[in-house]
């Protein structure tokens, strides 16, 4: 049972760096010759593949850790998406360079 709290506190994360990479590919797709659907579409397909990923595994995750009401790893994979937030938007000006 161990193993499995940690796997899903491990999707999380995953997923919640997922929905985080699809805003920064959608915001990419949007600036290809600064007008909205002028990318590739193979991009917009890999941006809804990853929201849809990144949904599935950060709601399941979630659901398994309150269903089994373990509070600690809860608490440690929310710290982890905390974090991974904060980098992203550290990381946020680095992004605004490739879109300029």
């Amino acid at each position: 049972m161990k193993i499995a709290k940690v796997l899903s506190g491990v999707s999380v994360v995953a997923g919640w760096g997922m929905l985080l990479s699809s805003v920064a590919t959608y915001l990419l797709y949007w600036r290809i010759e600064n007008e909205p659907a002028k990318g590739p579409p193979e991009m917009l397909a890999a941006i809804i593949g990853l929201v849809c990923l990144g949904v599935i595994l950060f709601v399941g995750g979630n659901a398994l850790l309150l269903y089994w009401r373990a509070k600690r790893p809860l608490a440690l994979t929310w710290i982890f998406v905390v974090l991974e937030t904060a980098a992203a938007c550290l990381l946020s000006p680095l992004l605004l360079v490739f879109l300029v």
